[in-house]
């Protein structure tokens, strides 16, 4: 089990490797993983800036993690 922040700063390649030498068999995140992934699969980054968007009340509300349920295939 892991939080998000693997994902986030781009260790994914770490868990992939993991995974294909066998050595981790099973991966479970939250639900910012799964945001996390799913931006730097659409933008290559990820929109997150807790010390910036936390002082505006803003934090979490991004309209691409909308995009993740909201349709059947994304460009």
């Amino acid at each position: 089990m892991m939080g998000a922040h693997v994902i986030k700063l781009g260790l994914s390649r770490y868990i992939v490797d993991l995974i294909e030498r066998q050595i981790v068999t099973h991966v479970a995140t939250n639900g910012a993983g799964i945001i996390h992934d799913f931006e730097l699969a659409l933008l290559g980054g990820t929109s997150e800036s807790v010390a910036r968007w936390i002082t505006l009340g803003q934090f979490g509300l991004w309209s691409e993690t909308g995009r993740l349920n909201g349709r059947k295939s994304v460009p």
